[in-house]
């Protein structure tokens, strides 16, 4: 059998991802969500930058496809580490990559955190790039610099379609 599946960047060594891919592990989708540790604290991730190169490294080495899903615009980052998270993605040996914007579902710490939420937004659309709260980001540049970002990403893939 054969298999994808969702994991976290902590607590991978060769021999899971080993173990992984003889029970069949095809490709590993990881919520890498940023290339800067400060804001893996913002987001209460409990993890860092290099569990996540870490991570990556055993998955390929074990001959495991990986994604990496991240997350740009989270409120108190900066400008910088958002840049800093375009080249973590583009530096990674990832198959596929994924970016959106923070999406602060009713409940969590980040909708408690946020003003401004728009409930005239269409909230059944999270992979849409969209805001649904008041942001000291322009959603235009961010929509620019993800598409630029995809599109280096491709040409350094040969062209090949990438999340």
């Amino acid at each position: 059998m054969k298999w994808t599946c969702l994991s976290r960047s902590i607590g991978i060594d060769l021999e899971i991802a080993g173990l992984m891919k003889s029970a069949g592990c095809q490709r590993v989708y990881l919520g890498l969500e940023t290339g800067s540790n400060e804001t893996l604290k913002l987001m209460n991730k409990k993890t860092t930058v290099e569990d996540s190169i870490r991570a990556v490294k055993y998955f390929r080495q074990a001959g495991i496809q990986v994604a990496g899903f991240f997350i740009v615009g989270y409120p108190g980052e900066s400008i910088a580490s958002i840049e800093k998270t375009f080249d973590f993605a583009l530096e990674l040996p990832l198959d596929e990559i994924s970016f959106n914007v923070p999406f602060p579902l009713p409940g969590s710490n980040l909708f408690e955190r946020v003003s401004g939420i728009d409930p005239s937004k269409d909230w059944s659309r999270e992979n849409d790039v969209t805001f649904v709260y008041s942001t000291e980001f322009d959603p235009i540049w961010i929509k620019r610099r993800i598409r630029q970002t995809m599109k280096e990403f491709n040409q350094r893939k040969g062209g090949s379609s990438a999340g």
